[in-house]
């Protein structure tokens, strides 16, 4: 933390900045993560847990398993209605299929 301020000190304003702008970045991206998330447990909490829900730069990123199309498609229509979210990556795979839906 000491190194962290002594090169925001000597660099200026604009670092300080750059950093203040990269925190609330990471604060909005954890936002969004939380509320797709959340989104997604209640509409259906038996396989949410199988859904990881990543965020970079309001682009959202969804993994792991789901039972059929309807909740892939699902999934992808609750991350895009997020408030914040630019676009969604679904890389949710159906349980059993091993893809993708088309």
């Amino acid at each position: 933390m000491l190194v962290v301020t002594l090169l925001l000190l000597t660099a200026g304003p604009a670092a300080a900045e750059t950093e203040d702008r990269l925190l609330g970045q990471r604060l909005r991206d954890g936002a969004i993560t939380a509320l797709v998330k959340a989104k997604l447990v209640a509409a259906h909490p038996a396989s949410a847990v199988r859904v990881d829900v990543d965020t970079d730069e309001g682009v959202v990123r969804l993994q792991g398993t789901v039972p059929d199309a309807d909740e892939w498609a699902q999934a992808q229509g609750l991350a895009e209605g997020t408030p914040g979210v630019v676009r969604v990556r679904n890389e949710l795979r159906l349980e059993g299929a091993g893809g993708t839906p088309s």
